[in-house]
């Protein structure tokens, strides 16, 4: 899937998919070890006004507003709904992990030992299992965060079938589970300051239009993060280092959503209708 690198908007206040061409890997995994340089391939294409110009397989391309569609040129000219793709990959992959861990910890150490040392021991290794009874369940309670995640991810999805795949998800004995905000998909980065919680990178539930992307959204280098397979992410939901959708729109934009690489923690925008995962979250 071809990246969006937000610059000035045009057309339907979409940007021109210039700073990441066909390749800035929100969703792609062999990029180099460092962020792509801007390039403008698709200076001077306007679409004449009804739609934007972006670059896939190489190629200049006008992505049409509603009721226009796309000629050699390539521009838009009035005719039948631009529909983009809607790649309906309804996988439904329901693994319902049941593995009740039923850590019973009964640690009755009845130490009369009068000693005032009221035995603390009462277990308080507050390990309520908030940040590694991921197996039990199938979910995972971030401790910086205090969210709760599905553990299992599913992958190769549009931005519409991500969120509903989150919000079919029953899992853990609850069924309020939905695809996760940029916000909240940033507070699963570790390790790459500019685009956790609080970097650099503007891009937030409070900043959500194409001129919110700025450099520190190009995040850090490729499969660096502290992660399993050098994903930035929590040990328990690494492994894979996903592009991932967020429910968070482009302001005042038909076409693109939010998007969090957590190959490389880098933020961006990508056509809705590309295949990516499905992060789903809830609030305990």
């Amino acid at each position: 899937m071809s990246a969006t690198a937000p610059a000035n908007t045009t057309a339907p206040d979409i940007v021109h998919w210039a700073l990441a061409g066909a390749v800035l890997c929100i969703f792609a995994a062999a990029c180099g070890d460092t962020p792509a340089a801007a390039h403008e391939p698709c200076e001077g294409v306007s679409c004449s006004g009804q739609g934007v110009c972006l670059v896939r397989d190489g190629a200049e391309r006008c992505v049409c507003n509603p009721g226009y569609i796309e000629v050699s040129g390539p521009d838009c000219v009035p005719g039948g709904d631009s529909d983009v793709d809607s790649d309906t990959d309804s996988d439904s992959d329901s693994d319902t992990d049941s593995d009740s861990d039923s850590d019973s910890d009964t640690d009755s150490d009845s130490d009369s030992d009068t000693d005032t040392d009221s035995d603390s021991d009462s277990d308080t290794d507050t390990d309520s299992d908030t940040d590694s009874d991921s197996d039990s369940d199938g979910t995972f309670v971030d401790p910086e965060s205090g969210l709760m995640w599905a553990v299992e991810v599913r992958d190769g999805l549009s931005a519409e079938d991500s969120a509903q795949a989150c919000d079919d998800l029953a899992l853990a004995g609850f069924e309020d589970w939905r695809l996760a905000g940029i916000a909240e998909l940033r507070s699963l980065v570790r390790g790459c300051d500019s685009t956790q919680t609080g970097g650099l990178c503007p891009v937030g539930d409070e900043c959500l239009s194409a001129g919110c992307f700025a450099d520190p959204c190009y995040g850090c280098a490729v499969g660096r993060g502290p992660g399993p397979g050098g994903c930035y992410l929590p040990d328990e939901l690494g492994g894979s280092c996903l592009g991932a959708w967020s429910s968070s729109g482009v302001s005042g934009n038909l076409y693109l959503s939010w998007a969090l690489n957590f190959e490389s923690a880098y933020i961006g925008t990508n056509i809705k209708t590309d295949p990516g995962a499905a992060f789903c979250v809830r609030e305990p």
